[in-house]
């Protein structure tokens, strides 16, 4: 009896070690490499439906990760042409009780759907930033190689 009391209590460890480490595993890393943010979908009513995470951009979309999560991938993914921001605001008072009092709130839309999105000043020029860099949707339709290959020069980041 004593050993399958072990052998449980062993297991046990086994998996709350695990989960501990996936954790601080997602926080180092998420930390290091993205933006802090506070997000919610609207409508919202008062202050409900804020969840904080951390945002990171490559060159065709936005990956959200939620801090109450322990799965290694993005808990949502939105390309870089389908992100509109429509407006921005201060922080309420009673917003700025659990949400970083540096930071503002941008009105996002994603086709449809619109989220308020709370960022740092740091966090809010690089999205907009990115967004502004994207290449139009026409120039990303474009095959300039035969061009390129009559005039004898290529787009940077390509080899003939």
């Amino acid at each position: 009896m004593g050993t399958d009391h072990s052998a449980i209590l062993w297991i046990v460890t086994v998996i709350v070690a695990t989960l501990v480490l996936l954790v601080a595993y997602r926080m180092i890393k998420l930390r290091s490499v993205g933006n802090l943010v506070a997000v919610r979908r609207l409508p919202a009513k008062g202050l409900h439906g804020w969840r904080h995470g951390v945002v990171r951009y490559n060159d065709r979309c936005l990956k959200y990760y939620k801090l109450r999560s322990l799965s290694p991938r993005p808990d949502n993914k939105v390309g870089r042409g389908d992100i509109v921001v429509s407006s921005r605001r201060e922080l309420t008072d009673k917003e700025k009780g659990f949400i970083d009092p540096t930071m503002r709130v941008l009105t996002v839309s994603v086709g449809e759907r619109s989220y308020e999105v709370a960022m740092t000043f740091r966090g809010e020029t690089a999205l907009t930033s990115w967004l502004e860099s994207a290449p139009s949707k026409r120039r990303s339709m474009v095959n300039d190689e035969p061009i390129a290959k009559m005039t004898g020069k290529m787009r940077l980041g390509r080899t003939p």
